[in-house]
């Protein structure tokens, strides 16, 4: 099969995520699209940017971060990319910002999710989410949206997530 949509990935907030996520790209292609030869799986451009002012608690410089983004979804952009996946939850907070900066499509990681989840029948969802995103509600009003509950980590075991995140970041 030959794909007709050029896919641009925004990562390198946790590198390791980024090269999950086109890991499970071209398994799907193989898996449900019968992807075998090197032409026959999708064209990717990866964009990997460490963000300066991100650390394992999520944003800590929020006007920095927001112009790395909206700077990252712009190079997708001129690599001629049909539409763009954000690989971070965190910096979903600059959603509009990154889709307004581009004239394609930026996918909405959080709907996405969100969506799958109530579409599978999940009535209560757990999250383990970086400190930012747990503190700025990212998930929460899309989650009630559905009439789904959100468990939310309590701070004292956020604290341990945060040293877990940092210790996945030096594997």
């Amino acid at each position: 099969m030959k794909f007709s949509k050029k896919i641009g990935i925004l990562g390198g907030m946790g590198p390791l995520a980024s090269s999950f996520l086109y890991k499970k790209i071209i398994m799907q292609s193989h898996n449900e699209y019968g992807s075998e030869q090197d032409n026959e799986y999708p064209e990717i451009v990866l964009y990997s940017i460490g963000l300066n002012g991100f650390d394992e608690t999520g944003i800590v410089d929020y006007e920095k971060v927001k112009q790395q983004l909206i700077d990252g979804v712009k190079v997708l952009e001129q690599a001629l990319c049909d539409f763009i996946i954000v690989d971070c939850n965190t910096v979903h907070i600059f959603f509009d910002d990154m889709k307004n900066a581009v004239s394609i499509p930026v996918l909405h990681l959080i709907e996405e999710v969100v969506n799958y989840v109530f579409s599978i029948g999940v009535k209560k969802v757990g999250l383990i989410t970086s400190e930012t995103t747990n503190d700025l509600c990212l998930y929460d009003k899309k989650l009630e949206e559905k009439g789904l509950k959100c468990v939310k980590l309590a701070k004292s075991k956020q604290k341990a997530l945060n040293g877990m995140i940092l210790s996945v970041c030096l594997f």
